[in-house]
């Protein structure tokens, strides 16, 4: 896909129960370019999850961060202004010591907003997955088959 089809993709995906966009593929300076690209196209927030999510919860007690965590996540998505948000730097929302479940929370906040997202880890075919099916954090699924749209870059 060109990066000038990105706009039409993303608007089509305004009547989609799931308005998630996932870009696979590349190394994580292409990938991060590329959204970059993506959300100055759209006039879109770029929101680093990574960084702003760790920043927001370190100040806040171990103990309190899982409790936290979601909350915060949400808060990060009500910055800037129109419907659509890219997100960067996921890794955080595996964290294990959050007890989240990243793929919901992301599929979730996008009934609220069309979301375009970098995905962290690898993808084979259609099936993306997070870490390696030995540790804890491992993740996989299929964004076709759950209602998302996916994209590979190479």
């Amino acid at each position: 896909m060109k990066l000038e089809d990105f706009p039409t993709r993303v608007k089509e995906l305004a009547s989609a129960h799931f308005r998630l966009l996932w870009i696979a593929g590349a190394d994580d300076s292409k990938r991060h370019a590329l959204l970059q690209e993506v959300a100055k196209d759209l006039g879109a927030p770029l929101l680093e999850v990574g960084k702003t999510l760790s920043a927001a919860l370190l100040d806040l007690p171990i103990k309190l961060r899982a409790v936290s965590a979601e909350e915060c996540f949400h808060n990060l998505l009500k910055e800037g202004a129109g419907e659509i948000r890219c997100l960067d730097h996921l890794d955080i929302l595996f964290d294990q010591s959050l007890h989240l479940d990243a793929i919901s929370l992301i599929k979730n906040a996008s009934r609220r907003f069309t979301l375009v997202a970098s995905w962290p880890g690898v993808h084979e075919g259609d099936v993306l997955s997070y870490g390696s099916p030995d540790h804890p954090s491992f993740v996989q699924f299929t964004p076709v088959k759950d209602e998302q749209s996916l994209q590979v870059i190479q």
